[in-house]
Parts: C-alpha cells; structure tokens; sequence
C-alpha cells in the first residue's frame, strides 16, 4: 500500500520541489479521468481520514456543551472509577489503569505539564499528534516516577522557556494527551486520585503571571464547525480546518500538491460545485468505498497466530503506511507505541473455532511463554454485542480481567500457568484462575494487554500460546453402580471411569493431571480396564470422597484433566448424594 502512494506522488516531485507546502492553491479545473479522480479521492481520505477523527473527538470533548464530560482546552479529564458490566460508556474497557486525558492547543503558547512522585507506581502521558502520531512521552518509561515539569511547545514557538525545564516540541498545534495511572483494586483508588489532583497543566502566561489570562481559551460561544456525519461533503471541510490547524510536515509536500486538485488539505476550501454532477457522483462513491473498503486494506498487516492478533510494530509511529494509520483511527484511536504497551486480541480458539461459553477453554503459559513485561500485564474477557461492542460481562465473582498482579494466582510447581475460562466455576483449586465468561451471551473475546514490554514483544518475536477449547470426554462415577449415589461424608473412595470412544482414547490420559469435584481432588491410585465392556480399555481412578469438595445436593460431578498428548479434557456425570 506504501508503495501504491509512493509511486503516485513521484510523478509530481519535481512540482513539490518549486512550490512550497504553503503556496499549493487548489484548481478551478477537475481536468481529469473519473477513473483519476477516484483514486485521488481515496488517496486524500484514506490520508486524512485520522485528522478528521482527532477533530471530530476533540469537539465532542470540549466544544459539544451537550457532553457532561466536556472540558476546556489545556484542562485534565480524570476517570476516577473502575469500569464494571453495568457500564455502557466505554467499549473494550481495561481496569488496569485510570485515565487522565486532556485536549492540548498550543497555537500561541507553550504548556507545563507538572506530575507529582507516584512513588514507582507505574503511570504514562503520551503525547499525540493530529495525524495520531506519538511523538513523545512522560512516565516511568521515558522520566521515571519522580516529580518533574515539562514544557510543551507547538511547532512555530520560538519564545522562551522556563529555565532547567525540559522542552517537548510537538509537530502539530493541537495535541492529544492521553495519561493512564496503574490502579490495583477498588482498594487503590484513593492513592490513585491523589495522584491524579496533581497533575497539571499550566499555560505558560499563567506560570509567569497567575493572575494573567491564558492566550489559548476555550471560547464556546464561537465554537469551531461541529463534524456532520450526516453530510458526506462535510467530512473534507473538516479535515482542510484541522489540516490549516495542523500542517502536515513539509516532506510530505508532494501530497498536498495531489489533494490540491481537488481542494483538499492546508489552506485549502473543499467546494462540491466545483465538480460536475457526474464528478460528484464519482467523489461520492470514491468516498463510500474508501469509508466503507479500501480502509480496511490496512489489516493486511495484522497477522494472526492461534487465535491471536498481532499488529505491526510501528503502531504509534506510522510513518508514511497511511492506510494502516487509518485503520488504527478506525479501530484503535489513541493506540500507544509497542515500547509503552501491546495488546494482543482474540476472537477465536487455537484452532480458529469462534469462543463460545457454553464451552470451557484453558490458556496455558509454560514459565517461558509467560509474557515479558517491566511492568504488569493482564488479559481482559468481554461479551461480545451483535453490534460487534465489547462489554465486561457480569459474574458471581466480579472479575473482569486477570494478570500477574491478580491476588492468589496459582502458579504451578515448575511456574507454568493456567488460566480456566468458562461459564461455570471450576473446581476450588483452579478458582484464583478462573476467567468468567458470560451467563448472558455466548459470544466472547480476549485482550491480553502487556504494559513496558520486554524486546521479545516490542520486536514481534513473542508469541501468545493459543487457548484451548477443553474436549468433552465420556465419565462414568461408580461405574456399574446407578444412579450414582455418593456419600458426601464417607471415608471411602470414588471411582470414576474415563472412558474410552472414537474421539478419545483413555489410554493417553495423564492421571497426575486429573482432578475430580468441586474441590479438585487428586486420584489416589488408577489402572487400565475395559471397563464399558465394548473392548477398549478405559482408565478408572479413585478419589477420596472427603477431598471432592461434593456437598449434600449436588447433583452432578466434574473431572478435568490433560492427556500425554497435551490434550486438555473434562467430563461430568449426574450424582444422587445420600446420607
């Protein structure tokens, strides 16, 4: 797609050379083929399709007076709670941190970001330019978590600055700023809020004088124009006023001197009635098919493996790969860059079957596959909406997410880890590792967010294990001996029989991985026998009743385990328990 760019703007090098970026004047003139004109027009929105999404999300934050999370230019927006299910607000939420972001304008003066000592507790402020490029950050990555002041200076300050401060230059006039805080638990909050009262953003007029006005204020009484997503022609106009805001940087001159043509870009005014009624008709469906197809050509570079997706590593960074910096607009709007953090999604299996939660998966994590991180990671679970949102999903132990920091993960002996995902509780010694997926709906995804990756993952090297969907396999409690009575007291054993069939062979299982009931019990002795009587032998095993966790009125039992072949299983049977 690069190249496609590429050898479009070649043909006129030469033209950019002579005519600087700020002297391009559009054409009075489409004198073109419909077929260039279509491609010019998918060009131009597929490049400026991000400046349109930074304006339209700038304007609902501090120009729509509808929003009752509106704030000022160069003011903080702190999110203050943990999301749970009953949130509606937020898709694909994370619970690891809390927000604090603020809209940056930065056209006439420069602004101090003042953050406190966090005391090591992990904390981002990235900085984001209109043409969602991180061009540079404050936290414990960049600047460590001791206090400290930072001036932020647009791309025509040439004043001066604070002295012993030192000095961020951003590309672009308006600035994203999108700070993130590590919270623990809802136990975490205060200490969190405390250290989000002390962030502060500073004009520097008011720094030199408080009782002076800042040069950059929030007039809503003259907004700027409100983003149409009604009126199809709407979105160029909005993209020439953020673009005149924000000039793109000179290298990409070239570029400009294209959109030009056809009015698009700094300085330029996007008139509809400079085309015929035909060429209208052609910029229109130019613009459908771009909005609708040729921006998701940039997931080509999203690989896949077991279940998982991989983005390429320059996200946050995106060079000149304008249509996969588009998608990312699309679909991942305030992305970091891989040196900060890396989200891993999924959607489906190992084997590429689509999560379903009347299934039970387990991801397993050798000691080596565990993910590389200098400062945390967890992975998320959410309910997945006809409308394709993403929710947390309600559960009987509130968790919504589960990582290196969930209190009383169980690692085993040779530090692997296993986490269990299913509907239903597992057994008692696997519920510090459990995943709750949704009672409500059966569709679910993952995210699996790794925040200070190690080189493994910022390079792409690492890869997720896949998740496995556990095989349902046949048991039979107290085999030849129905209904199945159990009594929950006895000081005796249960025998339990998995049995073999054309889909499973019992001869494979590994008996040290089996556990058996509620409490996950351990078998005290196995052996190999036919026991359905077709030939085939089974494996049957004996747990002590009394270390089942099965209580009067239960009326099913479950057994888990793995076969040699690393084939996670289950299998359950009714019980009838007697005194």
């Amino acid at each position: 797609m690069r190249n496609w760019l590429n050898v479009l703007v070649a043909v006129i090098v030469i033209m950019a050379m002579v005519l600087p970026l700020g002297s391009v004047t559009a054409t009075t003139d489409i004198g073109m083929t419909d077929d260039d004109l279509h491609d010019l027009v998918i060009m131009a929105y597929i490049y400026s399709f991000p400046v349109y999404e930074m304006y339209r999300t700038r304007y609902t934050a501090v120009y729509d007076q509808e929003n009752p999370a509106r704030t000022d230019l160069n003011e903080f927006l702190d999110r203050r709670e943990l999301l749970d299910h009953t949130d509606r607000r937020v898709v694909s939420p994370n619970n690891d941190t809390l927000y604090s972001s603020a809209w940056l304008g930065l056209s006439l003066e420069p602004v101090i970001l003042s953050v406190p000592d966090t005391n090591g507790r992990y904390y981002v402020m990235p900085f984001m330019d209109f043409y969602t490029n991180v061009f540079d950050s404050v936290g414990m990555r960049t600047t460590g978590t001791e206090a400290g002041d930072y001036v932020i200076a647009g791309p025509e300050w040439d004043g001066e600055t604070p002295d012993g401060l030192p000095v961020i230059g951003s590309p672009t006039n308006s600035v994203w700023l999108i700070g993130r805080t590590l919270v623990d638990g809802e136990w975490d909050l205060p200490d969190v809020h405390e250290i989000q009262d002390q962030y502060e953003l500073t004009p520097l007029s008011l720094l030199e004088d408080p009782e002076a006005e800042a040069k950059v204020i929030t007039d809503l009484e003259n907004p700027p124009p409100a983003p149409d997503p009604e009126d199809p022609w709407n979105f160029f106009e909005i993209v020439n006023i953020g673009m005149t805001e924000n000039p793109p940087p000179d290298v990409e001159a070239p570029l400009m001197c294209l959109f030009a043509q056809i009015g698009v870009g700094p300085g330029q005014t996007f008139d509809p009635d400079r085309f015929t009624p035909e060429q209208k008709e052609v910029v229109l469906t130019a613009m459908h098919i771009a909005r609708t197809m040729a921006i998701f050509a940039g997931a080509a570079e999203i690989e896949r493996h077991e279940g998982w997706t991989y983005l390429p590593t320059h996200v946050g960074n995106y060079g000149d790969d304008y249509f996969f910096r588009a998608l990312m607009a699309l679909i991942g709007l305030g992305a970091v860059e891989p040196a900060e953090a890396v989200y891993y999604g999924s959607e489906t299996d190992k084997d590429g079957n689509p999560y379903d939660a009347q299934d039970r998966y387990i991801l397993r994590f050798e000691k080596e596959d565990l993910p590389p991180v200098d400062a945390f990671w967890s992975i998320s679970l959410y309910e997945l909406k006809p409308d394709g949102r993403r929710f947390f999903t309600e559960n009987p132990i509130d968790r919504y997410s589960i990582g290196d920091r969930t209190e009383g993960l169980q690692y085993g002996e040779d530090g692997s880890l296993e986490i269990y995902i299913q509907r239903q509780p597992p057994s008692e010694d696997k519920l510090s590792n459990w995943l709750p997926a949704p009672s409500s709906v059966d569709a679910f995804t993952l995210t699996l967010r790794c925040y200070l990756p190690g080189e493994a993952i910022v390079t792409g090297e690492y890869r997720v294990p896949g998740v496995e969907a556990l095989l349902e396999v046949a048991i039979d409690i107290r085999p030849g001996i129905g209904p199945n009575p159990v009594n929950p007291r006895s000081r005796g054993v249960i025998p339990v029989a998995i049995l073999t069939t054309e889909d499973f062979d019992a001869t494979e299982v590994d008996p040290g991985t089996v556990r058996f009931g509620p409490a996950g019990a351990s078998p005290v002795r196995y052996a190999l026998e036919d026991v359905s009587g077709d030939g085939s032998l089974d494996m049957i095993l004996h747990f002590r009743t009394q270390e089942t966790g099965i209580q009067d009125g239960d009326t099913s039992a479950t057994l888990t385990g793995w076969s040699f072949t690393d084939l996670a299983f289950f299998g359950t049977d009714a019980i009838i328990t007697v005194p």
